[in-house]
C-alpha cells in the first residue's frame, strides 16, 4: 500500500457527515486499486437523502479492512490477500496468479493419472453479486483466465467449475438473500457446485436431487463482529440436508484443528447413492461436515469420503493415490 492509500484508509474513519464522505470519494485517486476499491464499495453504501446526517465508517467497512458492504450485504475486503484490489489486475495478471493452479493440477495428475479429477475455483461472494445482479464486467479479466485456465487442463483430463454454477441464479434467489453476515456463499449455491461437480466426475446429479432438502439451522456467521454494534450470535438459516444416507465419522476431530492445515476428516456412508470413495482437499467452503458445506454434500452420497484442509491440493497430500474421485476446491481470492 502507497503513502497516499495508507492516508486514504486513515481519513476515512475519520469522516463524520455523508457529505464529508463525498467529498472523500471525489478526491480519490482512480488509478491506485486500493483507492478505487474503496469508492466503489463505498458508492453503493445506502445514503441518507440529508447530507448533513452522521455517518458512522465502522457501520460499513471493517476498522481491519477485512471486511466492507457491498449495498447491503457483507463481503470481504481486503481480507488476508487484498482481494479488493484484484479486481483491477490485468488479463496477464491473472494468467500469470494461476500458473501455481496448472502447475498444482499437473503434479497431482502425474501421481494419479487413473483419477477423476474436478477443480472447482468458488466465487467471491462480491464477484457473485457483481456478475449476476449488477451485471458488471469488472471481473472479466479474471474469468479471461479461468476460461485459459480450462482450456490448459484439458490436456490433464481436469475440468474446471467456476461461473457455470452460479448463472442465472436471479432467476431464484435475490439481492437481499445474501444480506447476510457472512464471507461464504448462499447455502443453495454449494448445492450447485456439488451437483456440476458430480456431473464433471461422471455421476448423475437425478440420482441425489431427490433426496436434497433446506432445513432451518442455527449458524455462526464470520462477519457478524466485523461492523460496528455486531455480535457473535446464532442466526437462522436455511442449510442443505440430504436424507437417505447413514455417515459416520471413521476418523479425524468433530471440529477444526490448530493449524487448520492439520483438519481432516474421514466418513463412512452405509447408505450411498454412489458406492465408491472420494478425496475432497479444500478450504471453508468445503469445510467440516457439520457446516454442511461441501464435505457434508459428498459425504451423504459416497461410500467413503476423506475431507483435508489443503485448498486446491497446494500441499502434497500423501494418500491421493488411494482415491477414485479427487476434488479440488480453493477459494477465488487466494488464487488470484
Amino acid at each position: 500500500m502507497n503513502k497516499s492509500s495508507r492516508l486514504v484508509q486513515h481519513e476515512i474513519f475519520d469522516l463524520k457527515t455523508w457529505e464529508e464522505l463525498r467529498t472523500f470519494l471525489d478526491g480519490l485517486d482512480s488509478t491506485d486499486p486500493f483507492q478505487a476499491a474503496i469508492g466503489y464499495y463505498a458508492k453503493s453504501w445506502p445514503a441518507p437523502k440529508d447530507d448533513d446526517a452522521a455517518f458512522e465508517p465502522t457501520m460499513f467497512l471493517s476498522e481491519d479492512l477485512t471486511a466492507t458492504y457491498l449495498y447491503s450485504c457483507p463481503v470481504i475486503f481486503e481480507g488476508t490477500n487484498n482481494w479488493a484490489q484484484k479486481s483491477f489486475l490485468s488479463r496477464a495478471e491473472c494468467d500469470e496468479k494461476l500458473q501455481d493452479v496448472v502447475h498444482c493440477c499437473a503434479r497431482l495428475r502425474g501421481e494419479n493419472p487413473d483419477a477423476r479429477f474436478c477443480l472447482i475455483l468458488i466465487p467471491e461472494k462480491d464477484f457473485l453479486i457483481s456478475r449476476s445482479f449488477l451485471r458488471e464486467d469488472r471481473y472479466d479479466a479474471m474469468l479471461g483466465a479461468v476460461e485459459a485456465l480450462r482450456a490448459k487442463l484439458v490436456s490433464f483430463d481436469i475440468p474446471v467449475l467456476f461461473e457455470q454454477p452460479i448463472q442465472n441464479i436471479e432467476k431464484y434467489l435475490s439481492l437481499s438473500d445474501y444480506e447476510y453476515p457472512d464471507s461464504h456463499l448462499h447455502p443453495r449455491n454449494y448445492i450447485l457446485f456439488f451437483a456440476r461437480a458430480l456431473g464433471a466426475l461422471g455421476f448423475d446429479w437425478e440420482r441425489v436431487a431427490p433426496s436434497v432438502k433446506m432445513e432451518k439451522q442455527q449458524v455462526y456467521l464470520d462477519l457478524s463482529e466485523k461492523f460496528k454494534d455486531g455480535v457473535d450470535r446464532a442466526y437462522e438459516s436455511h442449510e442443505a440436508k440430504i436424507s437417505g444416507g447413514e455417515v459416520t465419522r471413521i476418523s479425524g476431530s468433530e471440529t477444526f484443528e490448530s493449524p487448520l492445515g492439520q483438519t481432516r476428516q474421514e466418513f463412512e456412508n452405509s447408505k450411498p447413492v454412489f458406492d465408491e470413495d472420494l478425496l475432497l482437499l479444500g478450504d471453508s467452503h468445503s469445510s467440516i461436515y457439520t457446516q454442511r458445506r461441501l464435505t457434508y454434500l459428498f459425504a451423504n452420497v459416497f461410500r467413503r469420503t476423506t475431507f483435508a484442509w489443503n485448498p486446491s491440493g497446494i500441499r502434497p497430500e500423501p494418500t491421493v493415490g488411494d482415491f477414485r474421485n479427487i476434488v479440488l476446491e480453493i477459494s477465488s481470492r487466494f488464487v488470484f
